[in-house]
């Protein structure tokens, strides 16, 4: 299949428009960039939910999902670290199950 002069040209200039419109410039990288605010919200959103969580002496699924949450926040934090996208999806689901407000 090939495309005329023409069509290369609408295609990059809607191309061009949805990225405008959508903000789909932004990848993950980005967004938690180490100068950046939203990464200072993941942070606190990541340590709200350790604190909801709570350390626990026992070594059930508790205290390992304060362990995870705990061990990605110190990556973000002090090694400038970028969570995948699996992970902040687990950390999703965390929240949901803590039910965290």
């Amino acid at each position: 299949m090939s495309f005329t002069e023409g069509d290369l040209r609408w295609i990059k200039k809607h191309t061009e428009k949805q990225i405008k419109e959508y903000n789909m410039g932004k990848k993950l990288v980005d967004v938690l960039d180490k100068e950046h605010e939203t990464r200072v919200k993941v942070l606190s959103k990541l340590k709200k939910l350790a604190l909801v969580i709570g350390p626990s002496s026992n070594a059930g699924q508790l205290h390992d999902d304060w362990d995870y949450v705990i061990n990605l926040a110190d990556s973000i934090q002090k090694d400038g670290g970028i969570p995948t996208k699996i992970e902040l999806e687990h950390c999703n689901k965390l929240w949901r199950r803590y039910n965290v407000k």
